[in-house]
This record gives C-alpha cells, sequence and structure tokens, in this order.
C-alpha cells in the first residue's frame, strides 16, 4: 500500500525543485549565450541546439547507468537534477534576452560599476524598469521580487 499524501508530497517537491532550478538556470545561461562574449559562445550554443534535435528516449539508459553509478537509484534527486535545465529553456532564454535587454543598459550598469552577477540580476532578472510586462520569463508570476512587479503602459 501506498501512502498518496507522501506521493503528493513528494510530486509538489520534485515539480517545485525542477520548475525554480529550471528557471534559474536556463536564465543564466540564455544570459551568458546572449550577452556575454567568450570564446566558443557560438559553438556551445551549437551544441546545444542540436541536443533538441535528439530524441529523449536515447538519453533514457544512458541516464540510468549514471545514475546507478552514483547510488542515486529510488532517490529523489534521480528525478530532480536531469530535469534542471534543458536546452529549449536555454534557447528561449537566450533569444528572449538577446532582443529585450540592450546593450547600452548593460553597459551603463558595468560603467556604474555592476559585476556580471549584478547585471544579470538586476536587468535581465528583471528586463529593465520600463518594460511592459509584469516580470521576466524566470519569475513569471512575481515571486522572486514582489516588491518590484510593475506594468508601465506606454
Amino acid at each position: 500500500m501506498t501512502n498518496p499524501s507522501r506521493s503528493i508530497l513528494n510530486s509538489l517537491i520534485v515539480a517545485g525543485t525542477i520548475g525554480v532550478g529550471h528557471a534559474v538556470l536556463c536564465s543564466l545561461a540564455g544570459f551568458a549565450f546572449a550577452k556575454l562574449r567568450f570564446r566558443g559562445r557560438n559553438v556551445l550554443f551549437l551544441i546545444v541546439v542540436l541536443t533538441m534535435t535528439v530524441p529523449t528516449q536515447l538519453a533514457v539508459i544512458p541516464q540510468y547507468m549514471i545514475i546507478s553509478s552514483l547510488g542515486w537509484v529510488d532517490t529523489l534527486q534521480a528525478l530532480i537534477v536531469p530535469g534542471l535545465a534543458s536546452a529549449f529553456g536555454i534557447f528561449w532564454m537566450r533569444q528572449h534576452l538577446a532582443t529585450t535587454i540592450s546593450d547600452e543598459i548593460l553597459q551603463a550598469a558595468r560603467i556604474d560599476g555592476a559585476t556580471t552577477w549584478q547585471v544579470q540580476r538586476e536587468h535581465a532578472g528583471q528586463r529593465g524598469r520600463g518594460e511592459q510586462e509584469i516580470g521576466p520569463p524566470a519569475d513569471p508570476v512575481g515571486l522572486l521580487h514582489p516588491g518590484r512587479m510593475r506594468v508601465d503602459r506606454m
């Protein structure tokens, strides 16, 4: 006999952790691919995009072998860790941040002394102050910065 309340709690833990992890990690990777300049950026992004062409079923057995060798069989982390980031999420965040965050705003933040982490958190994470949407795609309901939700109409 299984305990239904324990199953629901496990589902909430897995779904919540994957959701938050996916939003954070994909927005960080998308910001790096969209706004940071480093050697091999285009090649790495091409690899990320090419992984979207591989069917998910091909990864099941290698993924099980890795999880088994780590000793994670029958644990929640075996469900959580593989779903923390996805190629589509990284691609979507890169495309979104490349078009919505201007390079001038990021350069101004750097001139003001902001680090890369501060620039990503304040500008890419908040989509700038004058945008028309309520929150960034990584924070659709304003949970990460509840006091900063605002709608500016033109």
